[in-house]
């Protein structure tokens, strides 16, 4: 019913978040059903979703802009990698000691951290690799997937964390 909608007011063409990464760890704003839950683990039914939007946007010759993981909190996102990987204390708006720049400074760890963009690097790949279980179509070819983006809202967060910010994002446009 909504892209139907979409698509008789002009609209042609939506930006689509593949999946959120990790629990709510009672943080309210938080996507509920994560693709990745843990670590490297899967939700098929997430994916089967997307597979569906997907089919759905293909016969009204629709577009999606897909993007994989996120800067910010409300989706698990970099933060959730660096949970992931040892690094506590997330600042998260709900807290009382939040602030811009502590936050700031968190995520800018995300970049030297080898097995966060690992983890990134493999949930990519799982993506990629997928055969839309509805129409047949690889991801990587189907005409539906108009683009695809790193992250949402890309940004190093610190200056001096620009140089490891481009460095990784170069190697992953490589994949």
């Amino acid at each position: 019913k909504e892209l139907n909608f979409l698509k008789k007011k002009g609209v042609t063409n939506l930006r689509v978040m593949v999946g959120a990464e990790g629990l709510t760890h009672g943080y309210q704003y938080r996507v509920l059903q994560p693709l990745q839950p843990e670590p490297g683990k899967f939700d098929e039914n997430v994916m089967a979703g997307l597979d569906y939007l997907l089919a759905e946007l293909g016969k009204r010759d629709m577009k999606a802009v897909l993007h994989f993981t996120n800067t910010w909190e409300w989706s698990g996102g970099l933060g959730q990698y660096l949970e992931w990987n040892g690094y506590a204390g997330q600042p998260l708006p709900k807290n009382p000691d939040y602030s811009w720049d502590k936050y700031r400074a968190y995520i800018a760890q995300f970049y030297t951290c080898e097995p966060c963009k690992s983890a990134v690097a493999t949930y990519i790949r799982y993506v990629l690799a997928r055969t839309n279980g509805l129409t047949g179509k690889k991801y990587i070819n189907d005409p539906a997937i108009m683009a695809w983006e790193i992250i949402n809202e890309p940004r190093p967060m610190l200056p001096t964390a620009t140089p490891a910010f481009e460095a990784w994002m170069k190697q992953t446009a490589a994949l």
